[in-house]
């Protein structure tokens, strides 16, 4: 039998505003009311008795969510959940980068929209590009050899078709 993962828009909240986000429209309008927290949880609960064995979270920025993000990530990991965390990338720092890293989750796919700081800010926005290449290189760092893989997600689009 394959491998039942679920990729989850956990929360609508985001740091940014790209260009290409499909559900930003909705998520910044306030269409989207927030999950609970205890919700979330629950949720969790019926995924695992659902049979999945993977959790992909995205958002929205899922590091928005701050300790509550944490307490979601203890508790599928808990219940056995192979976590992924999709970032854009920018709150991926410092102490959040180091508690990411120790939680458990088994990829972390970071957004980097081209080879380039404008390709990358002209879709994600002034002065991300180079902090998010920082984190990325601090994240690998930190990783060390832990089992923990670490990606990179881009849009293929007209802007940076000829970079990746």
């Amino acid at each position: 039998m394959a491998f039942k993962n679920i990729k989850w828009d956990i929360t609508s909240n985001c740091n940014l505003r790209c260009t290409h986000c499909s559900v930003g429209k909705s998520y910044f309008k306030g269409k989207v009311k927030e999950i609970p927290l205890q919700k979330k949880l629950e949720i969790i609960d019926k995924l695992v008795d659902g049979g999945v064995e993977g959790l992909s979270l995205l958002g929205g920025e899922p590091l928005t969510m701050k300790d509550d993000f944490f307490t979601v990530i203890d508790y599928a990991v808990l219940k056995g959940l192979k976590i992924s965390l999709v970032t854009n990338g920018l709150l991926l720092n410092g102490k959040v980068m180091e508690k990411v890293v120790d939680s458990g989750i088994k990829r972390i796919v970071v957004s980097l929209e081209g080879a380039t700081k404008d390709t990358h800010e002209s879709i994600r926005g002034k002065n991300t590009f180079e902090r998010v290449v920082n984190n990325i290189q601090n994240l690998t760092n930190y990783k060390g050899d832990r089992d923990i893989h670490i990606n990179i997600n881009t849009v293929l689009n007209r802007l940076n078709y000829n970079e990746i």
